[in-house]
């Protein structure tokens, strides 16, 4: 606890140690998805990792039903036939987010989230690499934070999504995950 005093006034620091966090009480513009072992970072969800999530979200944009679970797969298996993209490889996985992303963004903006932690905790839309220490160990995407164009039309009430509305919403997706910018970070 820390404390100042300048009269007429007391200030009093201390730990909260009933916390709860601002994506739980607030009403959010973006919804936060993030996956880590040790933090409970982003919104409530019940994706098992970050694949199951982009699986769910390109359902949402196709059709969540047969159908699109069968174009679900004949994505996977065009991937997986491709000869710089066998299926288990790195370029598998890529190739496969690229896709879903490709088809996502035509109804969502879906912006990555990266965490870095090393003494401290920082959330950003960009990664820490070249703008904090030792980052390319302790720094990586954690998840995805999205809203889709239906609930930007809505918000800015708007028929179309114009250059400028795209622009204004991004930012309110980076607001929501910068509280302020770490004074460590170039």
């Amino acid at each position: 606890m820390q404390l100042a005093i300048q009269e007429p006034y007391m200030l009093t620091i201390q730990p909260d140690d009933f916390f709860i966090s601002p994506r739980r009480l607030d009403e959010n513009f973006g919804t936060m998805i993030c996956f880590h072992r040790r933090y409970d970072l982003g919104d409530e969800h019940n994706y098992g990792d970050n694949e199951d999530f982009l699986k769910d979200l390109y359902l949402k944009t196709v059709w969540n039903d047969e159908k699109g679970e069968e174009k679900y797969d004949r994505l996977l298996d065009r991937l997986s036939k491709q000869p710089d993209t066998p299926f288990g490889s790195r370029e598998y996985a890529c190739a496969v987010n690229q896709a879903l992303m490709a088809e996502i963004e035509k109804e969502h903006i879906v912006l990555p989230l990266y965490l870095y932690d090393h003494s401290t905790l920082a959330m950003s839309m960009e990664s820490f690499v070249g703008r904090a220490v030792h980052a390319e160990w302790d720094s990586g995407q954690v998840g995805w934070i999205y809203v889709s164009k239906a609930d930007i039309r809505a918000e800015y009430q708007v028929d179309r999504i114009t250059p400028s509305v795209r622009e204004q919403a991004e930012n309110r997706l980076k607001d929501e995950v910068r509280i302020g910018k770490p004074s460590f970070l170039k």
